[in-house]
């Protein structure tokens, strides 16, 4: 059964908002806090305004029967749901472009959005990773064992699915994994941070 709701005047509008006291600023504010992440709005009170801009112009309706604040955060979550689709939208276009560089699409969907800066801190980091990497692919050149644990590294592998991979015994493995480890580890300490 689908329910029908009476819609509130503009005036009943203006009303409401005149009612809002400081407190409903301030969680409106909090909510709006927590959803912004990787949207346009800087601030919290961009997205409250624009909110409000669109209730008191007509484009959201509010439902008389839904109390006003609840109705200002769902049209808040609304939104930056739409602001976030239409950035996946974007994302999907460029994709094979971020997909080379290791960006997952779907990160894009979570509540905490990276922003533009945190996607190029990721991308320069990953290119450090990458690189690093091939140094460890090139110094073990002659160890295919060696080089089969290096290429699974971010793959979510186990140890078994390696060695069945890799079609080796477990002690094989273990020797293998014990020298990649040893030159991460004097890697570690010639570049700490890496």
């Amino acid at each position: 059964m689908s329910q029908t709701y009476t819609y509130a005047t503009q005036e009943q509008v203006q009303s409401a908002l005149d009612l809002m006291s400081i407190s409903d600023y301030q969680m409106l504010c909090d909510r709006a806090r927590l959803y912004i992440t990787g949207t346009i709005y800087s601030e919290e009170m961009d997205l409250v305004h624009e909110a409000l801009d669109r209730v008191l112009n007509g484009n959201r309706r509010w439902p008389i029967e839904v109390p006003f604040t609840t109705f200002l955060i769902q049209c808040m979550k609304s939104i930056v749901s739409a602001e976030r689709n239409s950035l996946l939208n974007r994302h999907i276009k460029t994709e094979n472009h971020f997909g080379s560089l290791g960006y997952d699409a779907l990160s894009i969907l979570s509540p905490k959005t990276p922003s533009t800066e945190e996607i190029i801190l990721q991308q320069e980091r990953l290119r450090q990773l990458i690189d690093i990497k091939n140094q460890f692919l090139a110094e073990f050149f002659d160890d295919p064992q060696a080089q089969m644990i290096i290429n699974s590294w971010g793959t979510g592998l186990t140890p078994l699915e390696i060695t069945s991979k890799m079609g080796c015994l477990r002690n094989e493995y273990r020797a293998a994994s014990a020298r990649v480890d040893r030159k991460v580890q004097a890697h570690r300490r010639k570049r700490p941070g890496l």
